[in-house]
């Protein structure tokens, strides 16, 4: 239950999408153990459901709203956080930076389409082998590995191109 909140909450991008995606995506598993036929591990079997639901998912915050990784670099480089008033009220700034480094690796994963989403999903957060997430994704594990190594690049260069952590223009301290 635990594996299928997070999986939604990182797919889907907020906690209360999550809560209700991962409800129903256990409502099918438990309605559907019946056709579990041992063919791979029980979780496997578990998190292809959660997939095939969450790809199908349209009701979540993120549902109508395209975000690319173009679109998120521009919105960083482009400076318009310094037009926007200080809404802090008092709190503690760096507990704000900290929850936007959250927030903004929950945007850049958003920017992922769904399917490659859930490929960085399973492979970097979730550390799944290559035989494990290809049969939940259907794909070979060979695809799955260099759809991976694709994506991890991508992530690379656009940290290494906006996050100040990594070299990049964009300091969480600016933006908060």
């Amino acid at each position: 239950q635990d594996d299928v909140f997070n999986l939604s909450l990182r797919m889907l991008g907020n906690v209360t999408d999550a809560e209700d995606a991962s409800q129903e995506i256990m409502i099918r598993v438990m309605t559907n153990l019946a056709s579990f036929r041992q063919e791979s591990a029980f979780s496997t079997w578990v998190f292809r459901i959660a997939v095939n639901h969450l790809h199908n998912y349209r009701k979540g915050m993120f549902a109508h709203a395209v975000f690319s990784w173009e679109m998120y670099g521009e919105d960083i480089a482009s400076g318009r956080e310094k037009g926007v008033p200080d809404l802090s009220e008092g709190v503690d700034r760096a507990l704000l930076e900290e929850e936007l480094k959250y927030a903004c690796t929950n945007v850049m994963l958003q920017c992922f389409a769904l399917e490659d989403r859930a490929v960085y999903i399973l492979g970097t957060m979730f550390k799944l082998d290559s035989r494990a997430a290809g049969e939940i994704l259907q794909m070979t594990p060979e695809a799955y590995r260099q759809r991976l190594s694709r994506l991890r690049r991508r992530m690379s260069e656009f940290l290494q191109a906006y996050c100040g952590l990594s070299g990049g223009v964009c300091q969480c301290k600016r933006r908060v």
